[in-house]
């Protein structure tokens, strides 16, 4: 068996050429760093469509739509509460209930309320019905 030392004697020098090889190829084809990204995704993603980006809403109201998709990405409904939105958003409850509305008037999102005491249902739509570039 062969010692530790030995091993790391004959390969940090491969792997510090290839770190730098990879770090010349990515100077070279982008000029998007993502560091530590990883650890980020340890939470997982959400994917938003791109036409959202362009649509004329606010953006607060996108980054809503995108918190919306990421409860209920797995699901075609989900039940976030708007005090549960509001903190993670780090706004208001009344700005989350401005931009619900400008999303539903969007047609990105259908509310239905459930009843007292009980969190709104909320249906995403991929694409908009009142499309507005």
């Amino acid at each position: 068996m062969e010692k530790i030392g030995a091993v790391l004697e004959r390969e940090i020098p491969r792997i510090k050429k290839e770190i730098k090889g990879q770090e010349e190829k990515k100077g070279r084809e982008r000029n998007l760093e993502m560091v530590g990204f990883s650890d980020m995704s340890r939470k997982g993603y959400t994917l938003i469509p791109n036409y959202l980006l362009e649509l004329k809403i606010s953006t607060t109201a996108k980054v809503l739509y995108a918190l919306l998709l990421s409860y209920c990405w797995n699901k075609d409904f989900c039940f976030p509460g708007q005090e549960e939105a509001a903190k993670r958003l780090n706004i208001t409850e009344k700005t989350i209930q401005r931009n619900l509305q400008e999303l539903q008037e969007a047609g990105l999102i259908k509310v239905t309320r459930r009843g007292q005491g009980k969190t709104n249902k909320y249906i995403l739509y991929a694409t908009a019905r009142n499309y507005k570039k």
